[in-house]
């Protein structure tokens, strides 16, 4: 017996309002200028918060809408489908990681700021090639309340722009989170990374000399919740790319 998988209306309305803002405010004439500009659209950016969508996933309590993820789902379609290229996947990961690997203090300092517009980013992967999120090469060494980064993280989007990063090191043989804010990044720690996808802005982090308090640990270390709101982001977009260019190729065979 099989089984359908479709939208709720919650989420179809979702879906009508996002491609309706999407491609009015994406297209490709404004995808290639933003590719020359190199910086994000901070009107697309104020408009997106505005609307409440980095606030989808995130629990009312900290000012949120508290529908789950699976309702960021129509969003990030849309934004695949019209190559919005912005940091809205990279903020609502790292909201979601926050949410569920965060302490009740960084969760009361961090979520509700995000929901208002901050940009955060996830700064996990490293140039060894390894996926596996808890396989972490970086370091973290603990002296005294501080804590001596060390290591280096590659594909970290919008990095320049972020308020903060959620990096993963090791801490005393195990893989942890820690937040670290952009004013504790030197401005020389962070190198452009050219990748296939433009509209992503990438970054390689370099960690050697950044120190934190230690208190910027997250209470916990959820990285399966990590790969699922990452894959299912990046899945939700890709499906959009792909309805895109369906739609593209249709409308070209039809006035050939």
């Amino acid at each position: 017996m099989s089984s359908q998988i479709t939208f709720s209306d919650e989420q179809t309305m979702l879906l009508d309002t996002a491609a309706e803002f999407c491609r009015k405010h994406s297209p490709i004439e404004t995808v290639r200028a933003r590719l020359d500009a190199d910086q994000i659209d901070a009107t697309t950016w104020q408009e997106i918060t505005d609307l409440g969508w980095l606030g989808i996933n995130v629990p009312e309590e900290f000012g949120g809408l508290g529908l789950g993820l699976s309702c960021v789902v129509p969003v990030a379609e849309s934004m695949g489908r019209y190559l919005m290229g912005t940091p809205y996947n990279g903020a609502i990961t790292a909201s979601e990681c926050l949410a569920t690997s965060g302490s009740r203090e960084q969760k009361e300092e961090w979520l509700p700021k995000i929901v208002s517009g901050a940009i955060g980013s996830m700064a996990l992967t490293e140039t060894n090639g390894n996926w596996i999120l808890d396989e972490i090469e970086a370091q973290a060494v603990v002296r005294t309340d501080m804590l001596e980064l060390s290591g280096t993280k590659c594909f970290v989007t919008d990095a320049d722009a972020a308020k903060f990063c959620i990096v993963s090191v090791n801490v005393e043989a195990k893989a942890r989170l820690a937040l670290v804010k952009r004013e504790q990044i030197p401005d020389g720690n962070l190198h452009r990374e050219i990748v296939i996808d433009e509209t992503r802005r990438s970054y390689q982090l370099d960690l050697d000399g950044i120190t934190v308090p230690v208190d910027q640990l997250l209470g916990g270390s959820d990285f399966q919740a990590i790969e699922f709101a990452s894959l299912l982001l990046l899945s939700a977009e890709i499906t959009g790319g792909l309805v895109g260019s369906i739609h593209t190729i249709v409308e070209y065979l039809n006035t050939r």
